[in-house]
Formats: C-alpha cells, sequence, structure tokens
C-alpha cells in the first residue's frame, strides 16, 4: 500500500468560510462555482473564485471545485465556459459526477486534475480502478462504504 499524507479538506461555501479555513489550518478547500455543482446556490462567481484561489495558493493550499451535477446537452457550452476559467485560474482539481463531464475534461481540458464526487457513488476497490483507468486521480467514496471496502480501494494508490 502507498503512503498517504493526510489532507485536512473543508468545506467552503462563503468567503468567510474559505478564510475560516485557511486560518483555521486547512490544507485544501472544496467549494462551488456559480454553475453546475451541487453548491451552486451558494457558488463563487469568476471574481471571488479567483480571488480565493489566488489567496490559498499564495499560501501554498489547494482550491478543488466542484462541478458535480447531471448535465444535460444544451449545458455543455456552458460547462466548458466554466471549465476554461477554472483552468485559467490552475485550480487544484475539480469534482465531477457525470461521466460526460469527465471525459470532456480528459478531451478538453486535460491540464485539469479529476476527483470523482461522492455522487458518483464508487463503493469498492473495482469502481475505483474503473475511475483510475478514466484518469481520475481521488474518489469520494459513497458514504456508506465499509471500513474494509476504505481500505481495499485505499489499496488502488487512487
Amino acid at each position: 500500500m502507498t503512503d498517504f499524507i493526510p489532507e485536512l479538506l473543508a468545506p467552503a461555501g462563503s468567503r468567510e468560510a474559505a478564510l475560516a479555513a485557511l486560518t483555521g489550518g486547512a490544507d485544501a478547500i472544496y467549494l462551488g462555482a456559480a454553475s453546475f455543482g451541487a453548491r451552486a446556490a451558494v457558488g463563487f462567481d469568476a471574481d471571488s473564485l479567483r480571488e480565493v484561489v489566488e489567496l490559498f495558493h499564495f499560501y501554498g493550499k489547494r482550491v478543488y471545485v466542484t462541478l458535480n451535477t447531471l448535465v444535460k446537452e444544451r449545458e455543455l457550452s456552458g460547462v466548458r465556459q466554466t471549465l476554461q476559467l477554472l483552468e485559467r485560474l490552475r485550480v487544484d482539481a475539480v469534482l465531477v459526477q457525470d461521466m460526460g463531464v469527465l471525459q470532456l475534461i480528459r478531451t478538453e481540458f486535460p491540464a485539469l486534475c479529476i476527483h470523482a464526487s461522492t455522487q458518483m457513488a464508487i463503493h469498492n476497490a473495482q469502481g475505483a480502478r474503473f475511475l483510475q483507468s478514466l484518469g481520475v486521480t481521488r474518489a469520494v467514496l459513497a458514504r456508506e462504504c465499509s471500513l474494509e471496502a476504505i481500505r481495499s480501494t485505499a489499496q488502488t494508490g487512487i
């Protein structure tokens, strides 16, 4: 098994929450952009997202952005615009649920790191290996996973 360094990851639904995470010692935050994420209702617009990413990167911390909703065909141009922004800002990873969005990132935005959101419902090592084959570097496992399933999945290196 690979040695993993624990990461203190905090949710940031607002600028204030992001600052609290930073001053509280978080290694990384996850937040929603203003669209296409489960947290879009409290998501960050382009300017506030840029501000938070720049601040966190200044302190050597990471920012992961959720794009973890199922996307309709008619929404793809908006998703592309959001991904262009995230690429330009050099976010540290994008958390996805939709397999189409995952493929879009792989083909059009290969510099973006992909994390699988818990909404992908990955329950075991077999699912993690499948995601690895698609270029995913981290998977947030389904909440109902047993400790045994978590251990076996961790051994895949994802």
